[in-house]
């Protein structure tokens, strides 16, 4: 049986890692959200479903609407939408994301 210490300072790291997950899902919902603004003041605008269709506070809904929007090789947002972890799409997502400087995502 683990001391208590040693289950805290766990539960440390998977406070710390869930605290990371919800700060790249917001940085990546906060992101959409202005691309979607942005999309829908264009001209052509951006035909998006009501209000209640859009879940910004659902990381799968997220990835996935950044694995439609972004330019990316058709083998890799297939890639990307396979994944059975829609918090690893939103990662990987998110890490897209830093590396092409979108949206001040974390690098």
């Amino acid at each position: 049986m683990r001391a208590p210490a040693q289950l805290a300072a766990r539960g440390g790291v998977l406070d710390a890692l869930a605290l990371m997950d919800l700060k790249n899902t917001l940085i990546a919902a906060r992101t959409l959200r202005r691309a979607h603004d942005t999309l829908r003041q264009q001209p052509q605008g951006l035909r998006l479903p009501g209000g209640d269709a859009l879940d910004y506070d659902d990381c799968g809904w997220v990835a996935n609407r950044w694995c439609e929007l972004l330019p990316l090789p058709t083998a890799t947002r297939q890639h990307l939408m396979s994944l059975d972890s829609p918090l690893l799409r939103l990662e990987l997502v998110v890490d897209l994301l830093s590396r092409t400087g979108i949206g001040g995502a974390p690098c």
